[in-house]
């Protein structure tokens, strides 16, 4: 009888490589969750990938609005982290808005970040369909419900702006509300600031912020700067116009605007665009730089190969090299991303003859070729109100 002289099989050292090799490993990942289960592996990995840097972004992700988002790599849908008790909600950036139903607390907060931005406490609305959000105390309150979005951004830890806006149309007069508050200082139902813009023409689409600087869109496509100033505890507020109105204006009804720093950080681009009328599937876009020596706006026909993530929540620029990782759609640069729900919102019919099932889950615009692609990321589905948005991960706290 004779004996098995081979050596027993051994599973492969796989926390046991290089960290040469682990990062470069690491390096050719392009989901932030991808990243997050590597690193997760072992001490070994997690020291590699925190010795890859700089490291590329992640590709971004859509926020469905639901406490759930999808992943362009692959197009799985997974549920953001939340403690018990509360629920994600709206992303803007980098950032989460987290909400608890029962005590009304809220807070921003990004994913394996242990420090929350508190946000000032809400009435009792329905997060889940419109994001509503009541803050303030009377007579300075903003009451904001059914129909209404909001955009968050962070300036710094201890100053936050938020614009909530009503769509225009209907029998609803449009309106925009521009609130600013500090973290560090907050209580309960306290708002420092805010300014509502009655006239149409001044009401604001878009916030964004530069240099330092908040900057503030207007429907008419006028560009402000926001000045804030600080006096006896009190904050008070003075609008500086930067960019009158200078372009052909297309109609309010139709027409989407956005402001987006550039990738590089130096432009603060506008982008307008809508569909097209001799073919819904498809979208015209116009992108601007604003010249502030000449207080104008300067026609972009190249984007200099960024990609533009374009939303209501957020929007982001990145370089052609930053994006060259994360397949195929995203190479070369010189291309729009829209999201298919606010595509599906800026149809020409009062009522639009597609169904949830044929909205797509985002929209890509070629700059060279003009040509627009229609993208589907499996059988996802929406919320009541198809709201969705970006979600812009940072890989700092692996």
């Amino acid at each position: 009888m004779g004996g098995c002289i081979c050596k027993p099989q051994t599973a492969a050292p796989w926390p046991d490589l290089p960290p040469e090799i682990a990062g470069r490993i690491f390096s050719c990942l392009a989901s932030h969750d991808d990243r997050i289960s590597f690193a997760a592996v072992s001490s070994q990995w997690r020291l590699a990938a925190r010795l890859q840097s700089p490291l590329p972004p992640p590709v971004p992700c859509i926020n469905l609005d639901h406490g759930t988002y999808q992943r362009l790599v692959d197009g799985e849908v997974r549920r953001f982290p939340a403690a018990k008790g509360y629920r994600a909600g709206a992303s803007f950036r980098g950032w989460l808005f987290y909400y608890h139903k029962g005590s009304g607390r809220c807070f921003l907060r990004a994913p394996l970040s242990g420090n929350p931005i508190e946000l000032p406490t809400h009435s009792c609305v329905d997060f889940s369909t419109s994001m509503a959000w009541a803050i303030g105390a009377q007579p300075h309150s903003v009451l904001i419900g059914r129909g209404m979005d909001m955009k968050i951004v962070v300036c710094s830890s201890d100053l936050v702006f938020a614009l909530f806006r009503h769509p225009s149309g209907g029998f609803f007069r449009p309106v925009s509300y521009l609130a600013s508050f500090r973290p560090a200082e907050l209580h309960d139902c306290l708002i420092l600031r805010s300014f509502r813009v009655q006239h149409p023409a001044y009401v604001y689409t878009d916030i964004a912020f530069h240099d330092g600087k908040l900057f503030t869109l207007s429907r008419g496509e006028e560009l402000f700067c926001q000045k804030l100033f600080t006096a006896d505890g009190d904050m008070s507020h003075h609008l500086i116009p930067i960019v009158c109105h200078g372009i052909e204006a297309q109609p309010a009804m139709i027409t989407n605007h956005y402001l987006v720093v550039s990738a590089d950080k130096q432009k603060l681009l506008m982008v307008r665009w809508r569909r097209r009328p001799a073919d819904q599937r498809a979208i015209d876009m116009w992108v601007f730089e604003a010249d502030f020596g000449k207080a104008r706006w300067l026609e972009l026909k190249d984007l200099g190969g960024q990609v533009l993530f374009l939303g209501r929540s957020c929007s982001m620029a990145f370089a052609a090299s930053q994006a060259e990782h994360w397949g195929p759609r995203f190479r070369g640069g010189n291309r729009v991303f829209v999201l298919g729900t606010e595509w599906a919102r800026s149809s020409f019919e009062p009522q639009p003859l597609y169904k949830k099932r044929d909205i797509p889950r985002y929209c890509v615009f070629d700059m060279a070729s003009g040509k627009t692609t229609l993208v589907s990321l499996g059988r996802a589905r929406y919320t009541k109100t198809c709201t969705s948005g970006w979600f812009f991960p940072t890989s700092e706290n692996l």
